[in-house]
């Protein structure tokens, strides 16, 4: 949780990145496309999870994005917010929907 420009989904997208979830390949190409937006491309770990090309072209989390991975003996649904102080009702909302969906699917 935290506030706007505090890092949040360039932290996930890194820890995903590291984790092995995302390839080497795509972080490249993610880094090619943002230096077209700014010099540096520093969101390439940022849009792993703003996939929205507003999202991108604004450089904020504007949607609830959803990453899922596995661990041998867990299953993790990472999620990313906007703004928590401007969001928390539409999180409570889209948790509960994501949640439904993933109970019905296993």
């Amino acid at each position: 949780m935290g506030h706007v420009d505090h890092g949040k989904s360039t932290l996930t997208g890194h820890l995903l990145f590291d984790a092995g979830y995302i390839d080497q390949k795509t972080i490249e190409q993610y880094a090619k496309e943002s230096e077209r937006l700014e010099p540096g491309d520093t969101f390439k770990y940022a849009w792993v999870l703003d996939t929205i090309k507003e999202e991108r072209e604004k450089r904020i989390t504007i949607d609830l994005s959803f990453q899922k991975f596995e661990t041998p003996k867990n299953f993790y649904t990472i999620i990313d917010a906007p703004d928590t102080g401007t969001s928390s009702r539409t999180l409570d909302y889209r948790c509960k929907q994501q949640t439904s969906q993933f109970s019905s699917s296993r």
